[in-house]
């Protein structure tokens, strides 16, 4: 059989009442369902597996320091370096760059207005001129906030690897590695522990610390 009949062959030879698959499987098999209609057998129920991801003590330490959520290492890591950066930078520095723009700009204002009794014209220049400033003021603020990033390379390094362990290659931790890289870090105690661990009827993604292992 095909990958389409061969379910139908299963349940007909062995009578299926349910069966677990990745998120792919259950998708595939879903579509089946015509062709155990058309030869009159009952389709199983299909249910999804489990889904986890372990985190190791050190690294569940780094989500903890940083105050990283899992879901936010899915996404653009770039982002969540810059969000753990950004809670380090000098509050000082922030204010002083935010107390600068506003007093330029209220000075501005001023010059503005006495200017206005000159030529009334002046007015859209003088918007241009707070602009051109401004835009240098936001340059130079990135710049800053560029140099403080490159300075804390370690915390970056730290994030990454957070982030090659907890989805690698850019998926799930189950796609890219199997029970074999922790069974050689942990011993077979790693299987106990995985059965103990994982919920087989919770439908979302489980987070499982490995700190009592």
């Amino acid at each position: 059989p095909d990958v389409l009949t061969r379910p139908v062959f299963q349940s007909y030879l062995f009578p299926v009442l349910a069966q677990r698959g990745g998120p792919s499987e259950i998708a595939y098999l879903a579509q089946c369902a015509p062709i155990f209609e058309l030869f009159g057998v009952p389709a199983p129920i299909y249910q999804s597996r489990p889904s986890a991801t372990f985190i190791e003590k050190h690294f569940e330490k780094i989500m903890h320091e940083y105050k990283i959520k899992f879901e936010a290492l899915t996404g653009d890591v770039e982002q969540v370096i810059n969000d753990v950066l950004g809670k380090s930078f000098p509050l000082h520095l922030e204010k002083d760059l935010v107390k600068l723009r506003k007093t330029l700009e209220d000075q501005l204002e001023a010059l503005k207005k006495d200017s206005l009794e000159f030529d009334t014209g002046l007015k859209e220049f003088a918007g241009q001129t707070f602009g051109k400033i401004d835009f240098a003021l936001k340059n130079f603020e990135a710049k800053v906030f560029a140099a403080h990033k490159k300075k804390s390379q370690d915390v970056r390094n730290r994030i990454y690897r957070l982030w090659h362990v907890l989805y690698p290659n850019r998926q799930l931790q189950e796609r890219s590695l199997n029970a074999a890289y922790f069974i050689s870090k942990y011993g077979f105690d790693f299987v106990r522990f995985m059965y103990d661990k994982i919920d087989v009827n919770e439908k979302s993604h489980q987070l499982i610390s490995l700190k009592d292992i």
